[in-house]
Formats: structure tokens, C-alpha cells, sequence
């Protein structure tokens, strides 16, 4: 027997498929083979969305391309998140070079009208090999703030006003915080009773997930930084670890643990991190840290999320440095990710081995001649698909029927709804938003870094 879902149920429900698919998206994918310069997976005469997804993957190791050089197309290898962001700037039509290295192609990186990193290979150095620490912080919470998905304007208490990008700005004039990655965790929370934060919880606490932060340069006292007008300029380094031998989640905690580097928190043969601010000031009380675009890499239940998040910034307040390391009890992070990226990271999902029972061969979401996303492919039943490890796949695949209470399908209704959340203007034309923002609350403690993990 089937009947109609209350409007709001349906709203809801849609709103989960969208944050599920930004979450588990970005996914190892299968490789086309084509072969030319940043195209791994497509054909054509420039790279797509997809190929860049797939290049930023082998930047963090969860696939490989072949032949490797097809994949660095700033000119040097190995492969890293400069390559990806390149492809990115190619792909939605900046004026960029493509200098894969194909045929002995250069040996440094060129600037491109946005920040790269010019790096130098070497074979014989370890990855982070001689790197020191300095006054270092452990994160030990990470959470979504909440939102009330029953108001008329959604408010979230965190993390960012991006002003006059942004759609509330642009529409109502007002200037209240963006996050709307935060409003689809809400709607998850809502109607599957999956809580997201816990489930990142759970990751830090068995350490999955463990974030680092160096401070570089900064003052060894509060009552130092104190006397520095404006805030102390330094550098933050964002790093990615591993609870060191001998440490647990109660030590780490309790600002006590021992931690080793993840040797891909650094650009090849260097010891520079790859995630790094240096528009950043560390005051008496707070510290702020911009920058353009992050490369997140977060292990989530067994899968290596990679998102490009664009318009960076870290904030925090603290209690001063000490020798021992800096205490966050109240930080954050926001920026921008771009639909395009989304979609084609639901894309690629869809595509790949998590969804085979689907049976699907090409892109489920394309952009229709106004550059609409529409959810052109989508089936109308996914039968094959059976397993509890299979629902995500026939969300974001099926059609969404309304009269079926059994149905779990969104997929003809995800774009709309992207489209509605979606809240940041990216390219000067207010008539439509390119971007999601999104911003999570963290606390840290102090820590002490004590060398870089083999690899």
C-alpha cells in the first residue's frame, strides 16, 4: 500500500541524499584511460571536473595513474593537490598551461594566475624526513553546528559571513553566517537518525581522524604576544598524524599525547606541508589564519574523503602559547566548496565499485544547456541493489517517487535542492550560486609532535 509523504518529510529527505552524496563522494575511481595532459578519465579538448577529482585522489595515494605524468600537469612529479588545482582551474576555462611531463617535460612548476607551489623532486629524501615541530595543538573535537530546519531563514551558529557573496547578502541583505553543509547535517540527523558528529567523534576517538596543527613563529608567552599590536604574524601548518606509540584517545585528550606526521601531510621530497597558512596572526586571545583553497583529507568510515574547498579560513581562541603547545577552547574552520565538484564526485560514486549493482555507465548528473545541473540519468529502479552497503547508491541513483513510501530514489530532485541550499556566488553573477559554504566548530589541546611516520 503506498501513500503520500508529508511535504516536509519530503524536503528532508532529499536534503540527506545531498549531504550523503557530499560526504562519501570523492571516492577511488576507475581509470578511462585516455592519456592526455590532467585527463586521466575524459576525452575531449580540455579537462572536466572528474579528471580533477581523479588527479587530486592519486595526489593522497587512493588511486594511480597511468601513465603517472598525464596527472602532473604543473610539470613536475609526483603527483600533488597543485596538479589538481590546476586541472580545476583548466577545466571551468581559466587561461592555464598544461605541462604534463610526458617527454621530459620541465622540472619546475609554473605560476598560473593563482598560488602553486614550485617544488623540486629528489629520490633519496624521506618525506618529512628532519622536520621540527614547534608549539603544536591536537584537535579533539570537530562538530557541525546545529540548524533549525523549521525556520523560515536558516541562522547556523557557525562558522562565516561571507558577505557579499553570499546568497543571503545578495538577496535579503542581511549578513548572518553561511553554512550550508551544516543545514544538510541537520537534515540527516533529522530523518535517518545518523548524527554525524557522532560518527566523527567516534573516528577522533579511535584515531581515525587525527588533525595537527604547528604553529610557526609565534610567541613563546602570552605576555610576549600581548605587546604585539594587531596579533603576531606567523605561519599555521595544518597537518594530518597518527597517535604515536604508547599514546590513546584519554592521552591525547588530556593534551598529553605523543604524535607522529602522516608522511602525505608534505609536498614530495620536502619537509613543507602541503597545507599551509601563511596569512595568518596569532593575537593574545585569538588567532586567525586565510588561505585559498585546502585539500581535505579525512579517513570516514573506511573511505578517504578528498574535497578542494576554496576561500579558507581558521579561527580560534586560545590561552597563549606555552612550550607545551597552544589550547583551543573555541576554533574553527569554514570555506566554499564548489557544486561542480560535488556533482562530479557523485558522479564518479556512481560510476565506481561501491555502486555496480546499478549498473550505470555514465554520468547520472549532467549540466543542461543553461549549465543547470539535472539528473538526466537517473533509473527508475535499482532491484540489483540489495545490501544495507548499497543504499547510498540507489538514493542519489533512483528516481524519487512520491506515492511510494517504500522508495528510497532522490535522484531526479537532488539537483533542486542543491540548488536551493547552495549559497555562495563564485562568479560575479548573482543569478546563480556555484559554491556550498560549510564550517565546522573544533577544540584542541596541547601536543607534542615528535617526529614524522614511515611511510
Amino acid at each position: 500500500m503506498s501513500h503520500t509523504r508529508a511535504p516536509g518529510r519530503r524536503v528532508y529527505r532529499v536534503a540527506v541524499a545531498t549531504l550523503l552524496a557530499l560526504v562519501f563522494a570523492l571516492c577511488p575511481q576507475a581509470r578511462a584511460g585516455q592519456g592526455d595532459c590532467a585527463q586521466p578519465s575524459s576525452v575531449g579538448s580540455a579537462p572536466t571536473a572528474t579528471d580533477c577529482l581523479f588527479i587530486l585522489n592519486a595526489a593522497v595515494g587512493n588511486t594511480s595513474c597511468t601513465p603517472e605524468c598525464i596527472c602532473a600537469p604543473k610539470g613536475t612529479l609526483p603527483t600533488t593537490a597543485t596538479d589538481a588545482l590546476i586541472c580545476l582551474n583548466r577545466a571551468v576555462g581559466g587561461a592555464v598551461e598544461l605541462n604534463c611531463p610526458c617527454n621530459g617535460g620541465s622540472t619546475t612548476s609554473t605560476t598560473l594566475g593563482f598560488p602553486t607551489t614550485t617544488t623540486t623532486t629528489t629520490t633519496s629524501t624521506t618525506l618529512g624526513e628532519g622536520y621540527s615541530a614547534q608549539h603544536s595543538s591536537y584537535i579533539n573535537t570537530l562538530t557541525f553546528p546545529p540548524v533549525d530546519l523549521q525556520a523560515e531563514v536558516y541562522d547556523p551558529e557557525c562558522c562565516h559571513d561571507f558577505g557579499p557573496i553570499s546568497r543571503d547578502f545578495i538577496e535579503n541583505g542581511t549578513n548572518l553566517k553561511d553554512n550550508g553543509v551544516a543545514v544538510l547535517a541537520a537534515a540527516l540527523a533529522a530523518i535517518t537518525g545518523t548524527d554525524l558528529n557522532a560518527v566523527v567523534a567516534g573516528a577522533i576517538a579511535t584515531g581515525e581522524i587525527v588533525h595537527l596543527l604547528d604553529h610557526r613563529g609565534i610567541a613563546t608567552t602570552q605576555a610576549e604576544a600581548v605587546g604585539i599590536a594587531g596579533g603576531e604574524p606567523f605561519i599555521l601548518h595544518w597537518l594530518q598524524g597518527r597517535f604515536a606509540p604508547g599514546t590513546d584517545f584519554a592521552a591525547a585528550n588530556s593534551g598529553t599525547g605523543e604524535f607522529l606526521i602522516q608522511p602525505s601531510s608534505f609536498e614530495p621530497g620536502t619537509t613543507v606541508p602541503r597545507e599551509r597558512f601563511t596569512d595568518a596572526a596569532f593575537g593574545p586571545t585569538t588567532m586567525i589564519a586565510n588561505g585559498d583553497t585546502f585539500g581535505v583529507a579525512v579517513p570516514f568510515g573506511g573511505l578517504l574523503i578528498q574535497l578542494p574547498i576554496e576561500l579558507v579560513r581558521v579561527t580560534g581562541t586560545h590561552a597563549g602559547a606555552t612550550e607545551d603547545g597552544v589550547t583551543y577552547s573555541d576554533g574553527a574552520v569554514s570555506g566554499v566548496v564548489r557544486v561542480d565538484d560535488m556533482f562530479a564526485a557523485v558522479n564518479g560514486f556512481l560510476r565506481g565499485p561501491q555502486c555496480t549493482c546499478l549498473g550505470i555507465a555514465t554520468d547520472v548528473f549532467t549540466k543542461d544547456i543553461d549549465g543547470v545541473w539535472v539528473g538526466t540519468g537517473c533509473i527508475e529502479s535499482a532491484i540489483e541493489c540489495i545490501s544495507s552497503d548499497e543504499r547510498l547508491c540507489v538514493l542519489m541513483a533512483e528516481e524519487f517517487d512520491l506515492d511510494d513510501e517504500l522508495a528510497m530514489g532522490a535522484c531526479d530532485v537532488i539537483p533542486t535542492v542543491t540548488g536551493n541550499i547552495a549559497d555562495i556566488d563564485l562568479d560575479g553573477d548573482t543569478a546563480t550560486f556555484e559554491g556550498l559554504s560549510s564550517g565546522e566548530r573544533f577544540t584542541a589541546v596541547t601536543a607534542t609532535i615528535s617526529g614524522v611516520a614511515d611511510e
